[in-house]
């Protein structure tokens, strides 16, 4: 995820190491690094590595003069998103905590994508799916939004989409206010595409191949 700080350009991104000595897959073996890039966008310099580890699915915005960092907590334990503050450098992290959904800890809502409100909130985008629950046959995958004033609490608007094989959602504004939502569909290799013209509800608009 890139975002603009003055002219500065960031990029959060996660590996996966196999440094513990007892490995497991998923989020548990990624790692957050941080990125520079003071011209183009498309050349970065590191500049932390290890910015935060067991974590993935990075996701930063810059709300009330802050750098918020979102992402998957891979800590069994934990496992949820968080959120941390990112320092003006970009070189460290001061965990928040994980968000609130209605209140609630929700540890199966993940993938987080945000962006800023006309109204100067935080909407979210995020996959609820059955990682701390058992599997109980296959089902379209859903993406729901919630809506924020101070990027930890989120009340939940509801189901946006919903697509078998669905996760990964990211949303961006286009220069008329619409907006579109593209989410990926490992499975088939695709990428279905909706549009909205209020970040709310959202029309199928068109797909792409790859995933």
């Amino acid at each position: 995820m890139r975002f603009v700080f003055g002219i500065v350009l960031l990029l959060f991104s996660f590996k996966v190491t196999f440094a513990n000595p007892n490995p497991t897959a998923g989020p548990n073996c990624h790692i957050v690094n941080a990125a520079i890039s003071k011209s183009d966008g498309k050349n970065y310099k590191i500049i932390k590595n290890n910015l935060i580890t067991s974590a993935s699915v990075p996701e930063a915005v810059i709300f009330r003069n802050k750098t918020l960092l979102y992402y998957v907590n891979g800590e069994f334990e934990q496992h949820s998103s968080f959120v941390a503050e990112v320092s003006k450098d970009g070189k460290s992290t001061s965990v928040i905590g994980p968000i609130k959904l209605d209140d609630q800890i929700i540890k199966d809502a993940v993938d987080p994508d945000l962006i800023i409100t006309p109204e100067g909130k935080l909407r979210l985008f995020y996959y609820v799916g059955l990682f701390t629950k058992p599997v109980e046959g296959k089902k379209p995958n859903k993406i729901y939004s919630a809506i924020s004033d101070d990027g930890l609490n989120f009340r939940i608007e509801g189901t946006v989409v919903s697509l078998d094989g669905g996760s990964d959602p990211t949303a961006i504004q286009l220069a008329n206010g619409s907006f579109l939502l593209a989410v990926p569909q490992a499975e088939k290799l695709n990428i279905q595409i909706y549009n909205s013209p209020d970040g709310k509800t959202f029309s199928k608009l068109s797909s792409l191949r790859g995933g």
